[in-house]
């Protein structure tokens, strides 16, 4: 809090004090003041000075012994000291001013007044109500919230850089002088926090270390080294983020999301590949605390949707990377079994929605004016081995397809019926913009429908009417039977499906002899 905040405040104690002041002087026309009265108001104003002064510094003491000597450093620079320390200190000068000269009056002024009482009265009730309104200030000062606001706001890359040079390994270097970041005192309050248990404090300082951190990006015109510091503090902060209860992991989540929202800008992939990583690892400890709803991977949804507006269509494929990541360790750590019931009911919708958020993705990237063919087909193919990286390990860990487990085909026919409703969403988003695209996915979709026992007039009828009455799409059905018959088609989804080349051209043969009821 500073002047400008208690201003209107400090003005209304100026305003009493002159009021009373005022009065005093006309109601003491003609009395002659005693020594004893300018005496005893400096004498008490003295000991108000003193008394508020003492317990400023215990606060602080207070403060510095839980969370660190810095707070006592920025003891000099307190509004609440600057302003008291003056007003009390004229006001005491002037008392003793009055006692030296006999009352003898200082101003002499052509009305009626009694100055000498007047004055006085003006100084000691402008002291003495002046302690409201700063009490405020001085006990803001030493509340940990207000010390890591202020911190944040006086963050700039010359603390990063002074830090940077003190650790410089180089001994024959000019010796800096140690200095305090802002960076460091935010992790030294949060250390302090989590040492005491002080939840509250603990999200705070996890709050402004991210503020702190997107302002030195915003800073820095995107471009960071990818050895800066500032994300040590925040990878720590991370860490101790994710050792609380839900609403800590909530908090932490949220901010990892917003910092990597704004590094999209940065041109710095590997700065960008570290915190999608720690974003995994939020989400991964968020699904284990008991968060299982599939909305926690919508951050990946948000973030490819900022890089697609700034034009930074590079880091849309460590996007869906990620994405796809996710749903794999969720089917390494669900369970030590092979069988099916290793795979939780939770853990397979989120598996479900990481594969189809991906394919998803696609029609996003279709669609955005800042994309182009070469992003989209480079997208695809890429995430089409992620998917089938994925779906390799599901089947690995359920065991194979022929397996009797009721349930660990139910786990695997459920997370592929999903995946099939979102390909016929992203097909009839991509068959106008990219027929060669949409053939690839038309060709999975085949796969999953053979896996899933559906007749070629089912799947006909699955398909977008938009898709099955345009003119290209027989010849998008013809170019994937001429694959199937010549040895050309790879069939994608061979490892968690069984399916074969010789399925695929005989159920296309029929498709293309078939009509949409």
């Amino acid at each position: 809090m500073s002047f400008g905040d208690i201003k209107y405040e400090i003005l209304s104690v100026i305003l009493c004090g002159v009021t009373a002041g005022v009065i005093f002087s006309y109601l003491g026309r003609g009395y002659q003041v005693e020594s004893t009265i300018p005496t005893s108001l400096a004498t008490v104003q003295g000991s108000f000075l003193a008394i508020v002064i003492s317990v400023y510094l215990l606060s602080s003491q207070v403060t510095a012994d839980e969370f660190g000597p810095f707070v006592l450093e920025d003891l000099n620079d307190s509004v609440g000291v600057q302003i008291l320390a003056p007003i009390f200190t004229v006001s005491i000068l002037t008392d003793l001013l009055y006692v030296v000269t006999a009352n003898e009056p200082l101003i002499i002024l052509p009305v009626n007044l009694n100055l000498s009482l007047g004055i006085p009265v003006l100084l000691a009730t402008i002291c003495l109500l002046s302690i409201f309104p700063v009490r405020r200030v001085m006990n803001q000062s030493a509340d940990p919230e207000y010390i890591l606001s202020t911190t944040a706001e006086e963050v700039s890359w010359n603390s990063v850089e002074r830090q940077r040079l003190e650790n410089l390994p180089n001994f024959s270097d000019e010796p800096q002088k140690p200095e305090r970041s802002p960076l460091l005192i935010i992790e030294q309050i949060l250390y302090a926090a989590k040492d005491r248990g002080d939840e509250i404090t603990l999200r705070q300082s996890i709050f402004y270390m991210q503020s702190a951190v997107v302002s030195l990006i915003d800073q820095s015109g995107g471009s960071i080294g990818s050895t800066s510091t500032i994300f040590g503090y925040w990878k720590r902060c991370v860490e101790v983020g994710l050792q609380g209860e839900k609403e800590r992991i909530s908090l932490t989540g949220k901010l990892h999301v917003r910092l990597l929202s704004a590094l999209i800008l940065v041109d710095e992939d590997e700065l960008i590949r570290e915190r999608l990583r720690e974003l995994e690892e939020i989400q991964r400890t968020a699904f284990d605390t008991g968060y299982n709803e599939p909305q926690l991977l919508d951050a990946h949804n948000d973030l490819l949707k900022k890089s697609l507006t700034e034009g930074e269509g590079d880091k849309v494929e460590l996007i869906l990377s990620s994405l796809l990541s996710v749903g794999s360790s969720l089917i390494t750590e669900d369970g030590d079994r092979t069988d099916g019931s290793s795979i939780s009911g939770e853990s397979r919708d989120l598996i479900a929605s990481c594969l189809s958020n991906s394919i998803a993705a696609l029609g996003l990237i279709a669609t955005h004016r800042e994309s182009d063919t070469a992003l989209l087909r480079r997208t695809t193919q890429n995430n089409v081995k992620g998917i089938q990286g994925v779906l390799k390990k599901l089947e690995e860990k359920i065991g194979n397809s022929n397996s009797e487990d009721g349930s660990a085909q139910g786990v695997k026919r459920n997370i592929l019926s999903e995946v099939r409703e979102s390909l016929l969403k992203s097909i009839e988003t991509i068959y106008p913009i990219d027929q060669t695209v949409c053939q690839k996915l038309v060709g999975i979709s085949i796969e999953i429908a053979i896996f899933q026992k559906h007749s070629h007039n089912q799947f006909l009828t699955e398909l977008p009417d938009d898709v099955v009455d345009d003119d290209g799409f027989q010849d998008m059905i013809d170019a994937i039977a001429n694959d199937a018959q010549s040895g050309h088609y790879i069939v994608t989804l061979d490892s968690c499906t069984d399916v074969t080349e010789l399925e695929v051209s005989k159920f296309v043969v029929k498709l293309k002899t078939a009509t949409k009821p």
